[in-house]
């Protein structure tokens, strides 16, 4: 009998959490179309490259946190150049495809990126492994003996001159995988007071919902829900409402996938 009441339990808590998040498979033309739908501030995505920017660089606001971080690249960059000078035949060509390099402005940062080329020349300047964080740049030299140079434009008012180089490609070709792909999260609620309730993401606010649903889920993007594109990974969650209350947890990012996440009384702190 015991062992049935369990069950029971159990039972009714997936059924629960089922019905309060789960996750669809979207296809990348549905999100293109959808994307205007997105109820949140165009400076949130913003905001996020600028924060990989600033990782990158090493641009931080904090004087020995950016100190560490330069003294750490300086020593970096003494090695791979060290490692590059000892070479003895470079490759001719870099293979077409994905490319783990090593990028430096030979001063305060000496950073890992991706990069794809054709041709034997750079295509695409990948930060963060984030398809999103595709930055512009300009070709100042085309690839040889397995290094190039680029100007990077990192913002409008920041370019930088850098070297990259395939260090992973010395030795013999190295295809690495692409960089990832976004993926959603839409949040939601059938509270009465659904408009009040707040959201934060990584202690960063991106605002209310808009919207009450009483008749079920709504879809990823709709109106009225709050919709994030993310990159793949784990974020800290806060929600809160009128008076005492709100909701907390961790949430899972995963490629290609939206996270619907419902806030109500049943799962409220």
């Amino acid at each position: 009998m015991k062992c049935l009441v369990y069950s029971l339990i159990f039972l009714l808590g997936f059924i629960l959490n089922a019905q309060q998040y789960n996750y669809t498979q979207l296809k990348q033309g549905i999100v293109v179309v959808q994307q205007n739908n997105f109820n949140y501030s165009n400076n949130s995505g913003l905001n996020l490259i600028a924060g990989a920017i600033d990782a990158f660089r090493n641009s931080w606001k904090d004087n020995k946190k950016r100190e560490r971080n330069i003294a750490k690249a300086q020593a970096q960059l003494d090695l791979i150049k060290q490692k590059y000078s000892e070479i003895e035949n470079y490759p001719d060509k870099i293979e077409n495809g994905w490319h783990l390099v090593i990028v430096t402005d030979n001063y305060n940062y000496c950073a890992q990126a991706k990069v794809f080329t054709d041709n034997n020349r750079i295509q695409k300047f990948i930060l963060d492994n984030y398809s999103q964080f595709d930055i512009p740049f300009d070709i100042i030299s085309p690839i040889k003996n397995a290094k190039s140079m680029l100007s990077l434009h990192l913002s409008e008012d920041i370019t930088d001159t850098v070297e990259v180089y395939f260090m992973s490609d010395l030795d013999a070709p190295n295809i690495t995988a692409k960089p990832l792909e976004p993926g959603y999260v839409c949040f939601w609620s059938d509270l009465k007071k659904a408009k009040s309730v707040k959201i934060w993401l990584d202690k960063k606010y991106y605002g209310e919902l808009d919207k009450r649903f009483e008749d079920g889920k709504p879809d990823c993007f709709e109106f009225g829900t709050i919709s994030l594109a993310l990159k793949p990974g784990t974020y800290q969650f806060k929600g809160a409402g009128r008076g005492t209350i709100s909701w907390e947890g961790t949430i899972k990012i995963k490629e290609n996938q939206c996270l619907t996440y419902m806030l109500n009384k049943e799962n409220r702190r």
